[in-house]
């Protein structure tokens, strides 16, 4: 019985913990946006890659953050998909990889 109380025990901080990490996760948005802004509006994979490292978030955690598959994440940061369209496209810029064509237009209405 003192197994289960102890795993109980430690599972309850833990979960704390990762709920305090997504918090810490939404409030690092804005920053991303800014540093995407500070590099001209769209950056490399490798800058992206140091950013997440910066941040001491992977890009699998990255990507189930944003509703995005970590396979879809990875296979257009390596290049091995185009993401001219769809969902790779949306990765691409929630990334930063390509302009948001919707930013684009208001910039342009403005």
């Amino acid at each position: 019985m003192s197994n289960s109380r102890t795993n109980t025990d430690t599972t309850q901080p833990r979960k704390r913990a990762m709920s305090n990490t997504n918090q810490a996760a939404g409030a690092q948005a804005n920053p991303f946006c800014a540093f995407i802004e500070a590099q001209g509006g769209t950056i490399t994979p490798d800058q992206f890659r140091s950013w997440l490292a910066l941040q001491g978030i992977t890009m699998a955690d990255w990507a189930r953050e944003r509703g995005f598959r970590p396979r879809e994440v990875s296979l257009v940061l390596n290049g091995q998909i185009k993401a001219r369209y769809g969902r790779s496209f949306s990765i691409a810029v929630a990334m930063g990889l390509k302009p948001d064509p919707n930013r684009a237009q208001k910039q342009h209405a403005a």
